[in-house]
């Protein structure tokens, strides 16, 4: 399985890819400057479940959902059928509900699909599935490009290399480039 195709790889399987997805998160860490505790944090938050009741709430208010929502159960069976996964690409990260007819309106359960984020901008105006997934398959692509060549690499390296069709994320780019700056002058100032 390509890291790049924007999976995560189970736990379970800790073979070359896994060992190459805890590489990068390691380094990501390492350049970044993130604690294990600020990490854990994050993963939790972006791969726990949405809160159900604030989902149909924030609905009830929108007039794009027609100021309606199915029961706080029906959504839970949703979430449930999927085993709280995107039912496009089996992520669990920042889940949410898809209209499939994008009748906002439209709550009938056949018409409702668990999707992530990544998927469920993919399906509206604009989006590519060849994008799925920009922001890891981004991070990924520059570390990985910076650990071989020892220089910050240029978009059209960071667009071969991750399969994305631009490059984006300007204010991630530029921390990035500033973390990995930052390291190379630590770096140079510890004496041999």
């Amino acid at each position: 399985m390509d890291i790049r195709a924007g999976f995560l790889i189970p736990v379970r399987h800790k073979g070359k890819w896994f060992n190459f997805f805890m590489s990068t998160l390691e380094r990501f860490l390492e350049i970044s400057g993130v604690s294990e505790e600020e990490a854990l944090s994050a993963i939790i938050a972006a791969v726990s479940p949405p809160q159900l009741g604030p989902l149909r709430q924030n609905w009830m208010r929108q007039p794009q959902f027609g100021n309606s929502a199915p029961d706080t159960a029906v959504l839970r069976e949703l979430f449930d059928a999927a085993d709280f996964r995107c039912e496009e690409c089996g992520s669990q990260l920042r889940l949410g509900l898809d209209h499939r007819n994008s009748d906002g309106a439209d709550h009938r359960r056949e018409n409702l699909d668990v999707l992530c984020f990544s998927c469920n901008r993919a399906k509206g105006r604009g989006g590519s599935e060849r994008n799925i997934h920009h922001g890891r398959r981004l991070v990924s692509a520059i570390i990985e490009l910076y650990d071989e060549t020892g220089r910050f690499p240029t978009n059209k390296e960071i667009k071969n290399h991750s399969g994305l069709t631009y490059v984006g994320r300007p204010e991630l780019v530029a921390y990035l480039k500033k973390r990995i700056s930052e390291e190379e002058q630590r770096e140079k100032s510890v004496p041999n």
